[in-house]
């Protein structure tokens, strides 16, 4: 549980002002809630020991109860604005954390690991750290305090029932991490499954055209629905685990109950205490032992939104693999000459990678990449912005180290044409403006024009302003791509890499991008990574990679009439 409130406290320290505030708030406001009993108490005795100004004391005394009471509304407004701005400000800043961390993370940590179950820790977890807030603040917090408070007035006023206080709260606490210690186990399975719910729901709805061609929405419902019924279970287990830790613990507050009963009476029969100060104490005991099955309850609240603000804590302190060294410097203006120097890399447990690459790229050549499949392509297409860091070896731009540039300002001067464009759920034009948000419309235009976008983007009802609609579905995968190329043209890049750009694309869809390539060539280096070969005919030079290694290298003449792999991949290509 230490490392829990560790981990919790490491989330909210940036806000530990606001939160220190409102605890010291919170304490006044239970001082003077306990003020309102002792009044009491002076009131009945004296009852009990009626004299000639009994009557204007307890007139002066009832007064003070009053103005107490608009003195504890007057604090109360004071304690909820601090509670209510610490928990707007929680909630307002820890998604922004979340986004900026997980924006930050590299490309092989978002590749590990599923979207589905990363967006339920983010999202599950920063509600339950604002809830967990929430509730320290308006009943864990009061409940310590009063618990402290109440302790101290038992050892001034009557010191007897101070032990039984202490025997009860320590049973009632051990029974309350007694069972956490239960029940975490069962809590951590329930929340492996969460995960696997929300990977199992993302997966069907991202693939939703698949699910309805094949007619497989009876199987992924059904499989859904017999995983929430694990979950079911295992949270039905929980509560009746917690239902019967409830027997327990109302025995040992009753027993409680009883003892200090027991001991306050006898001190009246002995005198030793007022009646006034009876009814005090039974009320502070009351009030005790109902605080701790509240706090109890709590308790389980908290533990179980704990579980959720751990895996959400992970996330924030997930070491961010690829970042700028402190003494980087930034890139200006380069030429775009790319060297890879020797360079090995293997991705975790598989011996799949480059071993012992060396290439140079000239300023402003154009580079055909072909070969197998997982021969190391698009490996040695996402190191060159450094998606990976090279396990030996070394990626250069214009003579610089890349691990030795600053990475915003280096990765700026690239840009990277996937298989599969990204599209926002925006407009065509602030698409293509995605990676140069200052362009007017008219830049946004000319690279349209050169990509081919103004071909099918007039047609569209809105023009450059029409939504394409989430990950672009509203287009072809021709025109996706396309405003794919457009937007690596805005950029402006000193590098643009086009990785299986026309892999999946129609004849003429293909045709058209190989049309904004050739406009391209000569005005930047260029890397076109293919599997079809006519996309890198044209090019000044061609390499071949086979399991991770720079097997041949020339023109598309010099590699067909080489009579290697290229030409069978070509022969096979062409149907000879």
């Amino acid at each position: 549980m230490f490392e829990f409130w560790s981990k919790y406290w490491q989330l909210i320290k940036p806000y530990k002002r606001n939160i220190v505030t409102t605890f010291v708030w919170i304490g006044i406001v239970q001082v003077f809630l306990l003020i309102g009993p002792y009044i009491f108490k002076l009131i009945l005795d004296e009852f009990q020991n009626w004299n000639e100004g009994s009557v204007q004391m307890i007139w002066i005394l009832t007064a003070t109860m009053l103005a107490l009471q608009f003195i504890i509304t007057g604090l109360n407004n004071i304690k909820y604005k601090n509670i209510f701005k610490t928990s707007l400000i929680l909630e307002r800043d820890l998604p922004k954390r979340c986004m900026k961390k997980l924006l930050e993370l590299s490309y092989g940590y978002h590749v590990r690991e599923n979207t589905g179950a990363k967006m339920g820790k983010i999202t599950r977890g920063t509600w339950k750290a604002i809830e967990i807030i929430i509730m320290c603040f308006f009943d864990v917090s009061p409940v310590l305090f009063e618990m402290v408070l109440i302790f101290g007035i038992f050892l001034i006023m009557d010191w007897q029932v101070a032990p039984i206080f202490m025997v009860v709260v320590t049973v009632y606490l051990y029974s309350v991490f007694r069972l956490d210690k239960t029940i975490r186990p069962m809590r951590q399975l329930r929340f492996d499954r969460y995960e696997k719910a929300d990977h199992m729901m993302t997966q069907a709805v991202l693939n939703v055209q698949s699910v309805q061609s094949f007619t497989q929405e009876p199987r992924e419902y059904s499989t859904f629905g017999k995983l929430k019924k694990l979950i079911f279970g295992d949270e039905l287990k929980e509560w009746y685990t917690m239902i019967n830790f409830d027997w327990y613990q109302a025995g040992v507050v009753n027993l409680g109950r009883v003892a200090i009963l027991g001991v306050a009476v006898y001190q009246l029969t002995q005198d030793s205490i007022t009646v006034g100060t009876l009814v005090f104490l039974l009320l502070l005991s009351n009030k005790l032992f109902d605080s701790l099955h509240v706090f109890s309850h709590l308790y389980e609240r908290i533990v179980d939104a704990g579980e959720s603000v751990e895996r959400l804590s992970d996330i924030l302190n997930e070491p961010t693999e690829i970042t700028s060294k402190p003494t980087a410097k930034k890139l200006r203006s380069p030429e775009g000459r790319i060297a890879f120097d020797n360079v090995h890399f293997c991705y975790p447990n598989t011996n799949n990678g480059l071993h012992g690459v060396d290439l140079d790229v000239a300023a402003g050549e154009t580079i055909g990449v072909c070969g197998p499949s997982g021969g190391g392509k698009s490996t040695l297409a996402r190191l060159i912005p450094r998606f990976y860091d090279v396990c030996s070896g070394q990626v250069s731009i214009d003579g610089h180290d890349v691990c030795d540039l600053n990475l915003a300002s280096y990765r700026s001067h690239i840009a990277i044409v996937p298989q599969e464009v990204e599209i926002f759920d925006s407009t065509v034009a602030e698409n293509i403006a995605y990676g140069n948000p200052k362009a007017t419309m008219g830049e946004i235009r000319r690279a349209a024009e050169i990509a081919n976008v103004d071909e099918f983007v007039e047609q569209l009802e809105k023009g450059y302003d029409t939504f394409v609609g989430e990950r672009g579905l509203k287009l072809s995968g021709g025109q996706r791509q396309r405003v794919g190329i457009a937007r690596a043209i805005l950029a402006d890049p000193a590098v643009l890499i086009f990785d299986e750009a026309t892999s999946h694309l129609d004849p003429l869809s293909e045709q058209l991008i190989h049309e904004s390539i050739t406009k391209l060539q000569g005005s930047r280096t260029m890397i076109l990574i293919a599997h079809r070969l006519s996309t890198i005919q044209n090019a000044d030079r061609i390499i071949v990679l086979d399991k991770g290694k720079i097997v041949e290298e020339g023109t598309h003449k010099q590699l067909f009439n080489h009579g290697g792999l290229y030409h069978d991949l070509a022969s096979a290509q062409n149907g000879h």
